[in-house]
Formats: C-alpha cells, sequence, structure tokens
C-alpha cells in the first residue's frame, strides 16, 4: 500500500515550526534559570569563606539576566520582535505582565545593591 501525501498549508507549517521553537526555547530557558539559580544559591549560602564580593558576584550576574531582558525589549522594534506572543499574555496597568515582573525584580536588584554597598567587609 502507497504512503498517503498530506498537504499542509503554509499557515499550518509557521504554526507547527513556531511551537518546535518555541518548545526548544523553553527548555533552554528553564535550563538556564535552573542553573542560574543554583550558581546563586551557591554564591550566597554555600560558599565559604564567607565574602561580600561573593554577594556583589551574585547581583552581577543578576543584573545582566535582568538587562538581557531590558535590551530585548528596547531592542524589539529593531529586529521585528515583540516582548510577548500576542494573546498570551495578561496587562497590568496597562503594561505587559513581564514587563511589569521584571521591572519589580529590577527595583529588588536596585535596593539589595545599595544594601549591600553600606554591608560591611566580613570574612569568617
Amino acid at each position: 500500500m502507497p504512503a498517503k501525501i498530506i498537504k499542509f498549508s503554509q499557515e499550518a507549517r509557521d504554526r507547527v515550526l513556531r511551537g518546535v521553537n518555541l518548545s526548544v526555547a523553553n527548555g533552554e530557558l528553564v535550563a538556564l534559570m535552573g542553573l542560574s539559580g543554583a550558581v546563586n544559591l551557591y554564591l550566597i549560602w554555600l560558599r565559604r569563606p564567607f565574602e561580600v564580593r561573593n554577594l556583589w558576584l551574585s547581583a552581577a550576574w543578576q543584573a545582566c539576566n535582568l538587562g538581557g531582558f531590558w535590551l530585548a525589549v528596547v531592542l524589539a522594534p529593531a529586529y521585528g520582535g515583540a516582548v510577548t506572543m500576542p494573546e498570551t499574555h495578561v496587562y497590568i496597568f496597562g503594561l505587559d505582565e513581564n514587563v511589569v515582573a521584571f521591572a519589580i525584580l529590577s527595583a529588588l536588584l536596585t535596593g539589595a545593591c545599595a544594601a549591600l554597598r553600606r554591608a560591611p567587609a566580613v570574612h569568617a
């Protein structure tokens, strides 16, 4: 029995390819977040001897993660990107939920760095 040839529309193919790309991107993102979180927990809680510079290293790492998001937001119009996929995210105060969440995280990191500047250099 000969194999059936199924023809898909270009729209269907594009939807499937977008889904595959999103699945791969989401998997990479989850792996990156997990690794980043584990390293930061090590730097903050487990690294001995305890030094304030470990906290600064952790803060710098998080600043790079946040900076990557803000850079993508600013440059999205230049490369035809979007902060989120249409119709999949909610808006809070007229802003995309990702922008609100990253603004809160950026404010928390700024506050943590301000507190860290006042911390004495402790060597245990």
